[in-house]
């Protein structure tokens, strides 16, 4: 499965804010609160003791001589708020270089259908750019039973490049950019026994030669029960 960007989500979001409760606590990623861009390793991250939130675990690989992520909390840019998610590949020549953020187990109800969403934008100054290797973002779902160790049903796995597709023959896909925020979303059927829902967002460099260079943010991220937002 993978990933569909949106062209317009704007009727969408509008009736599922009137119905639909975000599962995600700490979703827009407002707390804690920080000034400037904030590296994961100096605290710009939502995974704080104190900080309602739930999200369970946010890190970066380590830097090596073929580049390094950088990944936090910036003020600079936000679609709502204050604050938002940085992901920054500075000169990645490497595959596999990543920041993953997950969730903790969010109780759910089996049978049921949830969106789960993240709205992205490319950074105006430091773009990652079609003509060179981009880098992808990878989304986990995984649910569990009632004691919360035991998985239920296969993993929901999906993929999406950033910023977008080149594929010989067709018109370049450009789905990030700088100049307005992009939601991808994708949608997974839990399970019947399924209570507990797992999230994990990890952006990564793909399994190609070439260089990753640039920055996106995200913000936004949500666990819709569609049943609520009808």
């Amino acid at each position: 499965m993978r990933f569909f960007p949106l062209a317009s989500a704007a009727s969408f979001l509008l009736a599922a804010a009137g119905n639909a409760q975000n599962l995600l606590v700490n979703g827009s990623f407002d707390a804690p609160v920080i000034v400037g861009r904030i590296p994961e390793s100096a605290g710009g991250t939502p995974v704080q003791a104190g900080v309602q939130s739930s999200w369970a675990a946010f890190a970066v690989s380590p830097e090596t001589s073929d580049g390094r992520v950088i990944a936090g909390m910036t003020t600079e840019v936000a679609r709502t708020g204050k604050q938002s998610l940085f992901v920054d590949f500075v000169n990645v020549t490497a595959s596999s270089r990543a920041a993953v953020l997950r969730t903790h187990l969010i109780p759910i109800k089996g049978g049921h259908t949830y969106r789960v969403s993240l709205w992205g934008r490319i950074d105006r100054k430091r773009p990652l750019t079609l003509d060179e290797r981009g880098a992808e973002v990878l989304l986990e779902v995984r649910y569990f039973a009632a004691d919360q160790t035991s998985d239920v049903g296969e993993p929901v796995t999906g993929t999406q490049l950033i910023p977008g597709e080149m594929v010989p023959g067709t018109t370049p896909e450009l789905i990030f950019r700088s100049g307005k925020w992009k939601e991808s979303f994708a949608k997974a059927s839990a399970p019947e026994g399924a209570a507990f829902i797992r999230v994990t967002w990890t952006w990564a460099t793909p399994e190609k030669s070439g260089e990753t260079d640039g920055v996106i943010y995200w913000d936004d991220a949500a666990i819709l029960d569609e049943a609520d937002a009808k």
